[in-house]
């Protein structure tokens, strides 16, 4: 019988470990960021944009994203949005790739002369190849 070539082993120990690196540096290389979202969510809110809202989701949660971003939109589209602050944070796993966002900021509408203090929250996951996104979420 004979002895396997060295390229076999290498093969065999290269590939499982490009594997993994490859899954776990695309978790860590996820775009756009998780703060890039909300504010795109955030703009797509005060725009009335449910379509751009949307397709910041995955595809088995457009219908959630649709019926919370006309929620949204009840509370804050056609308003005039300032003082946008985003705070991240990540899963409560110790390699886990979703991701919250905080978006804190002062609406008010066009007839009102004083602001008021809104805030909304979302969550993201990365598909393959990097790729994040929002997910469902209450």
């Amino acid at each position: 019988m004979e002895k396997p070539s060295k390229q076999v082993y290498w093969l065999a120990l290269v590939l499982p470990t490009v594997g993994l690196l490859g899954y776990w540096g695309l978790h860590f290389v996820s775009y756009p960021s998780t703060a890039a979202i909300a504010k795109q969510y955030l703009a797509a809110i005060e725009l009335g944009d449910t379509a751009k809202a949307t397709q910041l989701g995955t595809a088995d949660c457009q219908a959630h994203i649709l019926h919370r971003a006309n929620e949204d939109i009840d509370t804050y589209g056609g308003t005039e949005i300032t003082n946008v602050e985003v705070q991240t944070s990540s899963g409560q796993g110790s390699n886990d790739p979703v991701e919250f966002a905080e978006i804190h900021f002062e609406y008010r509408r066009y007839i009102d002369s004083v602001p008021k203090a809104g805030q909304l929250t979302i969550v993201t996951d990365f598909e393959p190849i990097g790729l994040r996104k929002m997910i469902c979420s209450d």
